[in-house]
């Protein structure tokens, strides 16, 4: 009798996987030309990238430290900017008090001196390439969601995928309602073990940004938000 070892899956698994849902013999490689396997990868690799693209526990970091990338005079001031990392999906500013007026967006740069235009982090609030970080030892922060290759993923995402994209595929090549069903109630399931395992909760809170901290004198933010020793709750 053979022996089981599980493992997480593989991209080739998940082609297969998507190629049995329409009654397909499984491949031995991705490098198979028939058109079956071509869609079935296009479609998880789309797939992929969707799930990729949302903020997961797996793909999201805090407070990501960007070092610039040169300097950019404009208005007779030197400020740095900041290029864009390739496989950076989302983001956001990091929440600091030294960033805290910062209003910042990507944009292709627009000064002459970035040859060639590139993709940038701007300074929207001035409407310039270059971001005054003299105050921040010359860094941006951010919080980014990184595109993650299927491969790099945790089981729980690769498995969802793998559902998603075969519902997809069956829908694409086959349409049946049938199996249309069945996938759907597999999908769901998947991606609510997906969101239990890897979701990441906002925990929004009108305390918890650097404007907030300024104006109640930069005090530490605890359970209950801002600390405060007024706070009956602290004793």
């Amino acid at each position: 009798m053979g022996v089981i070892n599980p493992a997480a899956t593989t991209e080739l698994e998940a082609v297969n996987q998507m190629l049995s849902v329409i009654g397909e013999a499984p491949v031995a490689s991705l490098a198979s030309t028939q058109a079956d396997v071509v869609m079935a990868l296009d479609i998880l690799e789309a797939v992929t990238r969707e799930v990729s693209a949302m903020p997961w526990r797996f793909n999201t970091e805090y407070a990501y430290e960007l070092t610039a990338a040169g300097t950019v005079t404009e208005g007779g001031t030197a400020r740095n900017y900041y290029t864009i990392p390739g496989d950076l999906a989302a983001w956001s500013l990091s929440r600091t008090a030294e960033q805290g007026l910062f209003d910042v967006h990507i944009r292709m740069s627009r000064v002459g001196t970035i040859t060639p235009a590139v993709l940038i982090f701007a300074d929207r609030l001035n409407s310039r390439d270059g971001i005054d970080t003299s105050n921040n030892d010359d860094k941006l922060y951010i919080d980014p969601v990184w595109f993650v290759p299927f491969e790099e993923m945790p089981q729980a995402a690769r498995r969802y995928i793998s559902i998603a994209a075969a519902r997809r595929f069956q829908r694409a090549s086959v349409g049946s309602p049938t199996l249309e069903q069945f996938s759907e109630t597999d999908e769901i399931t998947s991606y609510l073990a997906l969101k239990r395992d890897e979701g990441i909760k906002q925990d929004y809170n009108l305390f918890a940004n650097a404007d907030t901290l300024r104006i109640l004198g930069g005090r530490p933010s605890g359970p209950y938000g801002v600390i405060d020793i007024r706070d009956s709750r602290r004793g």
